[in-house]
């Protein structure tokens, strides 16, 4: 992006196209952007909306929640995926078929699909296709056994419970007005961290009006 589209953060050419196919804020625009905005916008006193203690708020309560779904994820979630797979290992999801002719072939067992064997044009493809599947059957049943004296869907619950509440908080933390420039670089820290979020655009929106709002303030206050 040149400079002549990224310096006019009071303007509308601070999106650009990410990665994603949708616009994006671009780290060199925004931080150009930031760059441009008066210290006097980053250090003056704030309008109501835009108060320290809203900011803060918003921001200890999307910290609890992001250390809540981590430490959840780390410590009790995938322990208990790995722990699962060790005692209960996935069977082989395909087998090497050598037909008559000496040639040979994959078989790909598809658990949407478990009788597709039946249709395999050799008879030593039906036979090692069976056995496949009986395997994964036998497996699934054998998992689905652990599952339950493990407490897989209860602790997988709350895993989604405590993912749901964090992003609630950060959709909240990106919907605060930002006080100033550290502010809004948490706010692109987050945008960046993940470019498929389903409200990516709304976020950016947010962010372009933060720039704006510290802008005009620099310059009213450096005016006055």
């Amino acid at each position: 992006m040149s400079q002549a589209n990224a310096a006019p953060i009071t303007g509308d050419t601070i999106l650009a196209p990410g990665k994603s196919g949708r616009s994006a804020v671009s780290r060199r625009a925004a931080l150009t952007a930031l760059a441009a905005v008066p210290a006097v916008a980053v250090a003056g006193t704030l309008p109501a909306q835009a108060a320290p203690d809203t900011w803060t708020l918003a921001l200890r309560r999307y910290r609890a929640a992001e250390a809540a779904y981590h430490g959840h994820l780390a410590n009790v979630w995938n322990p208990l995926v790995e722990k699962l797979d060790r005692l209960c290992p996935q069977p082989p999801i395909s087998i090497t078929i050598e037909r008559t002719d000496k040639r040979r072939e994959v078989f790909t067992y598809n658990r949407a699909k478990p009788d597709a064997w039946m249709w395999h044009p050799t008879v030593n493809g039906r036979a090692a296709g069976e056995k496949l599947a009986a395997r994964w059957i036998a497996w699934d049943h054998r998992y689905e056994l652990l599952k339950a004296r493990h407490r897989h869907d209860a602790i997988e619950a709350e895993d989604k419970r405590l993912y749901e509440c964090f992003q609630d908080a950060e959709d909240r933390l990106m919907l605060t007005p930002a006080p100033d420039a550290d502010a809004v670089l948490m706010k692109l820290e987050i945008l960046w961290a993940d470019q498929f979020r389903e409200r990516q655009e709304e976020n950016e929106g947010h962010i372009k009006r933060d720039l704006q709002r510290l802008a005009v303030q620099g310059e009213t206050r450096r005016a006055a």
